[in-house]
């Protein structure tokens, strides 16, 4: 029998805990109505269970650490990486996201140190201003050091790391600016690259209530396409629910339509292959939302246009269709 199909990207949101104040996330509106803590070790362990008997001897394109909280605020941190040390063999990539706040030498030893394969930092700002302004926190010269000391670390264990450092787009010039702070000899191999944003509640009450807002979601030229998303990737909160895309977890959560159930009851290959996803990709692919929240969304502008039109003028996904990471 074939094996049902799974996720490329399964992201884990290993805790939600974070402390910062960014006028991007929704993270402070939601901190009242979500149990904030980190995810229990015997439903990751049981979540890898999963994944090694849905793989069937196949392999999996990438595990992220992310989700809505700061991964090295985790206390359970290495125990999950050991856990998640049993499915890395069968996995392309293991990647983690930080902000870096509380990424010093112990865990950046840590985290060269365990089954990671490449991360991806999120500085956001190129100097102390923009960065007190968009994060909530004034602490950039303590993200800058700490974004030194892990290159320093990475050069003496792992030089060939793969490393990503994203900032937010603004004005332009903001790569070269925040590389002008950092020895250039510990920039090599890294990735420094601008990022668009996506629309979020957050974002846009930002904007909203600002004459000079610090960012923007970026503006949408093309035409509606289905979202990569619905076809390539889950995200598991820190209580075992799973969602079909970034803003799920992100910004509506447990109590949304992008709620598609939860791992403690159904496996993830099952509710990535079940009725409720099969319907919202049905949606999509004759040029309805998904999901009603799908509405004031346009991260499906960032991921890859892998459909085509059928004769029928519905959408299909293409065999051939491209990957994304690190949405």
């Amino acid at each position: 029998m074939t094996p049902q199909p799974l996720p490329r990207v399964v992201n884990l949101e290993l805790t939600n805990r974070c402390d910062m104040g960014c006028v991007f996330c929704d993270h402070a509106a939601m901190r009242g109505t979500m149990r904030m803590g980190d995810m229990p070790p015997e439903r990751l362990d049981a979540i890898v269970d999963q994944l090694l008997d849905a793989l069937a001897g196949r392999r999996l394109p990438e595990i992220g650490v992310v989700g809505l909280g700061e991964p090295m605020l985790n206390r359970h941190l290495e125990t999950h990486l050991a856990s998640l040390a049993r499915i890395a063999p069968h996995c392309d990539r293991v990647t983690f996201n930080s902000n870096l706040v509380h990424l010093d030498d112990a865990k950046a030893r840590l985290m060269l140190g365990s089954v990671a394969t490449a991360c991806t930092f999120s500085v956001n700002a190129p100097d102390r201003e923009h960065y007190r302004r968009i994060m909530g926190r004034d602490l950039f010269e303590r993200v800058l050091a700490n974004l030194t000391g892990f290159l320093e670390v990475r050069r003496r264990l792992r030089p060939d790391f793969p490393v990503g450092v994203q900032i937010m787009e603004q004005q332009g010039g903001e790569v070269q600016k925040l590389t002008a702070r950092i020895p250039a000899d510990l920039c090599e191999g890294v990735s420094f690259f601008v990022r668009r944003l996506y629309s979020k509640p957050a974002l846009v009450d930002h904007v909203a209530h600002s004459d000079t807002p610090d960012v923007r979601p970026f503006d949408v030229t093309e035409a509606r396409y289905p979202c990569y998303e619905l076809y390539s990737k889950v995200y598991i909160d820190i209580d075992g629910n799973l969602y079909p895309c970034t803003i799920g977890n992100d910004c509506h959560r447990a109590g949304s339509g992008l709620h598609i159930g939860n791992v403690d009851e159904t496996p993830v290959g099952a509710l990535f292959n079940g009725a409720a996803l099969a319907a919202a990709r049905a949606r999509a692919e004759a040029d309805a939302l998904p999901f009603p929240e799908c509405a004031a969304c346009n991260i499906w502008a960032l991921t890859p246009n892998n459909f085509e039109r059928t004769p029928e003028g519905r959408w299909t996904l293409r065999p051939d269709h491209r990957r994304a990471f690190g949405l």
